[in-house]
């Protein structure tokens, strides 16, 4: 395991029926400070029939984020960056408009999850959610990841047994519960796409025993953030 190195989950818009917004990503990881802007797209999922606008901003309670278009800019405290669309054969609402995202740096080293929304026809468009993590560096480490297959097993005879280097860990505890209780994991846990097998705990007489021991709630249930993801 070791830290990842993203910058956004790369996703497919979220699946949406009828009118709505549909958006390219739905997390970005932004560094405080950065010169360079982030962005994302955003269009419509169906003709509005009339003229429409998609705004998007922040809670009030947000400082330092700035979003911008090609013909408008938010800053925390207005009323949102508008983004106009039009109907028809002939009409913009099924083209991707760009979004750029700034952070400002904030003098401390904790990283931050910043949620953008996006109002369409008078609501908020909760099919159309973005999480900003905004993190003090480009190298900071956001917690975990797999960097190849884990099992158990490792004498690959079918049961995870004595003659098994796993059954050592922990004087034979096994695995040790990523958080617990008194200390939830509040990070990343991205498995890239590799699995863990034959997982072996001997705690009895302990509780929340798992791969995970307890998982926070400071992070935001999005694809790229949510724990755990290589099972």
């Amino acid at each position: 395991m070791g830290c990842p190195a993203y910058s956004d989950d790369g996703g497919s818009p979220p699946a949406v029926s009828g009118p709505g917004v549909r958006l390219n990503r739905t997390t970005l990881r932004v560094t405080e400070g950065a010169a360079a802007s982030i962005s994302y797209n955003v269009r419509l999922n169906a003709d509005p029939g009339a003229a429409t606008s998609v705004a998007a901003y922040t809670q009030l309670s947000v400082t330092g984020v700035t979003l911008s278009s090609d013909n408008s800019t938010f800053v925390p405290g207005s009323t949102g960056l508008t983004l106009n669309f039009t109907p028809g054969s002939s009409g913009n609402w099924n083209t991707n408009q760009t979004v750029y995202v700034k952070v400002a740096a904030d003098n401390n080293s904790d990283a931050r999850n910043i949620e953008l929304i996006h109002e369409f026809a008078g609501r908020i468009a909760r099919e159309a959610r973005l999480w900003l993590r905004a993190v003090e560096s480009a190298n900071d480490c956001e917690g975990y990841e797999l960097t190849s297959d884990l099992d158990f097993d490792t004498n690959d005879d079918g049961s995870v047994t004595s003659a098994d280097a796993a059954l050592a860990w922990g004087a034979g505890a096994g695995w040790t519960p990523i958080g617990d209780v008194s200390n939830a994991y509040d990070a990343v846990f991205r498995g890239h796409g590799h699995t863990i097998s034959n997982l072996f705990i001997n705690s009895s007489g302990v509780a929340n025993v798992g791969l995970f021991g307890a998982i926070g709630d400071t992070m935001p249930a999005s694809p790229a953030w949510a724990c755990p993801t290589p099972v």
